[in-house]
């Protein structure tokens, strides 16, 4: 039974009056001699933080030590760090870094579209392969399915539409429909596969299909690519750390939110892995993993993706497949988990998340990366009390 979890999370940078700037190589630089595990991203506005592998409460306290560092660095260097899913100062653009593979990417989708990928920030979570290839699928089928909840529960971006309604969860709309709008293999949700031989023979076709749609754009991505590593959207797999990566969860100022999004995954993995069949069992689930008609049972599943991007917690479907999710993951967790993730059901009961709290905020942008960095702290503190 896969055991281990990583985690990435990305944290946009600000500087000492809590505005959006392009100062991440600062950070970069200092915290090379400061033993973090701190990597660039594809733009100048911010950072990513990787952890260890390990079981759940091992990740945690390696990422509290890390984060703890990490405040404390920016904060002697005059600069904030946020988790956050897009800035909130819609005007501002970030630098692009100087890396073929960016360069590359940037002349696919153009300047526009890449533009707005140096603007999202994920929490990307990592769990460890299965050895049996049926329930490696199994793995990445329901990852698949638990793309609604993530979008949802992660949700930290809120953005008015011309109508005067709210646009809930906007990072992951403009990533999946703007930035990859003419690439939705490599950045959308992928279809549910019978088999792991049936997923990788359909990564092999998409990425050879991908290489030639840029060859004959004169782009070379076959240097610096692979049909894992060239999947931009919601799950995707990397054999060589024998892992399954979500990266539908969004960057969000509460850090005992995130990690209880990721701890009712890794149960739910665990009773899937344990319990194959406990997911056909289930009414929900099992009209998503319809083997009789995928294709609607896929349709379902992206409307339920694109409602909780558009109304989050607001839509009543939304928030029932929520709440489904986390009961059903729940039941796999120990003990210790379980004390961890008790926030979410009183959370999935409010009917609200981080983008509406973020849009009910009131005075300057400033005034509202300052607030949200105090929430920031003070959810990083009752974590350590996990501990």
């Amino acid at each position: 039974m896969g055991k281990k979890l990583g985690v990435e999370l990305e944290l946009l940078v600000l500087d000492s009056q809590f505005r959006e700037t392009n100062q991440a190589d600062v950070l970069l630089d200092a915290a090379k001699n400061q033993d973090l595990p701190l990597v660039g991203e594809c733009s100048h506005a911010m950072v990513e933080l990787n952890g260890k592998p390990g079981d759940t409460f091992y990740v945690l306290e390696d990422f509290i030590h890390n984060i703890s560092k990490l405040n404390e660095l920016a904060r002697s260097l005059n600069l904030y760090v946020l988790p956050i899913e897009t800035p909130l100062d819609p005007n501002f653009t970030p630098k692009i870094r100087d890396h073929p593979r960016y360069s590359a990417k940037r002349k696919l989708l153009g300047e526009e579209r890449f533009t707005i990928s140096g603007k999202v920030l994920g929490f990307h979570t990592h769990y460890e392969l299965e050895e049996s290839d049926q329930k490696k699928v199994d793995q990445i089928n329901f990852l698949t399915l638990m793309d609604p909840p993530a979008i949802t529960i992660s949700a930290s971006s809120p953005k008015k539409n011309p109508d005067g309604s709210l646009f809930n969860n906007w990072r992951t709309y403009s990533y999946r429909n703007i930035v990859h709008e003419n690439l939705p293999f490599q950045g959308h949700l992928q279809q549910f596969r019978q088999s792991y031989n049936e997923y990788l023979e359909q990564l092999e076709e998409e990425f050879s299909r991908f290489i030639n749609l840029s060859a004959q754009q004169e782009i070379d991505f076959s240097s610096c690519s692979t049909q894992y590593n060239s999947i931009w959207g919601p799950v995707r797999i990397n054999p060589g750390y024998q892992t399954v990566e979500i990266r539908s969860p969004g960057a969000n100022p509460d850090l005992h939110l995130l990690f209880s999004l990721a701890t009712i995954i890794k149960g739910g993995l665990r009773r899937i892995a344990e319990d194959p069949s406990s997911a056909e069992d289930n009414a929900y689930f099992k009209l998503l993993l319809n083997d009789g008609n995928p294709g609607e049972s896929f349709e379902i599943l992206q409307a339920l993706s694109y409602d909780s991007m558009q109304y989050g917690l607001a839509s009543e479907t939304v928030t029932n497949f929520c709440q489904n999710a986390y009961d059903f993951c729940k039941e796999s967790l120990t003990p210790r988990e379980l004390a961890l993730t008790q926030n979410l059901d009183p959370f999935i009961s409010s009917r609200k998340n981080m983008s509406d709290y973020i849009h009910s905020l009131k005075g300057s942008t400033q005034d509202k990366y300052s607030h949200l960095h105090d929430l920031y702290l003070g959810s990083l503190k009752t974590l350590k009390g996990f501990l």
